[in-house]
């Protein structure tokens, strides 16, 4: 079996039947389908803020595509709500762009989460390697 995974970027968002439809047709192949994640499609609506709100837009989304949902042959389960994150950073790349300054965003990333979520991050560890 062969699944693609939704995206958060534009691609196959599964925001829209008529595209998914389209981009499975030219396949036409029983064992293809979709991996249905639920990370990756909470990322696109920045302003869900609980579990339940989650949930619901994930059936909503689902039930829109109508008959395209029956591809959906598996599901990578995890909870994305980042639409804090989303509002807290310019979405444009710096100019000069080096390794440090990629690190150092990535750094920010995890402060930030632990900071929203409480929770404890691996790569906050990192934090005491490229920041001294």
């Amino acid at each position: 079996m062969v699944l693609f995974e939704n995206l958060w970027w534009p691609g196959l968002r599964l925001l829209n039947k008529k595209t998914v439809e389209l981009f499975f047709n030219p396949i036409n192949r029983k064992n293809v389908g979709i991996m249905l994640d639920t990370g990756h499609l909470l990322n696109i609506n920045d302003k869900l803020n609980s579990q339940q709100q989650a949930v619901d837009y994930i059936y909503k989304v689902i039930l829109h595509l109508g008959s395209e949902a029956a591809r959906i042959k598996g599901i990578h389960l995890s909870c994305s709500l980042s639409g804090n994150y989303q509002h807290y950073f310019k979405h444009t790349v710096p100019k000069n762009i080096n390794c440090r300054i990629l690190l150092n965003h990535i750094i920010s990333i995890c402060r930030l989460q632990v900071r929203l979520y409480g929770k404890y991050l691996i790569c906050c560890s990192l934090s005491m390697l490229f920041t001294n």
